[in-house]
């Protein structure tokens, strides 16, 4: 397995320290579970060549919905 340095601020460091133990996790394997969880590409190829693609000019934002209109709901009490 080839190895990477990076040089990264304290703040920075302590996070992902903070983020290893939380996970039960080393900092290496964390960084690198999370580093291809960011490199992975879920979208097929050209997905996002289709933004701006759509000439229907009908899309119109929702009428607002009246909060009104909800149903009551029942207060529950919290024990101390």
């Amino acid at each position: 397995m080839a190895q990477l340095t990076i040089y990264l601020d304290d703040d920075t460091i302590n996070k992902i320290e903070k983020a290893a133990e939380d996970c039960h996790s080393s900092v290496s394997k964390w960084v690198r579970e999370n580093l291809k969880k960011v490199l992975e590409n879920d979208w097929p190829d050209s997905y996002f060549n289709i933004f701006g693609s759509l000439d229907d000019t009908d899309l119109s934002e929702p009428e607002e919905i009246d909060p009104g209109n909800d149903i009551k709901r029942d207060n529950f009490e919290v024990p101390s």
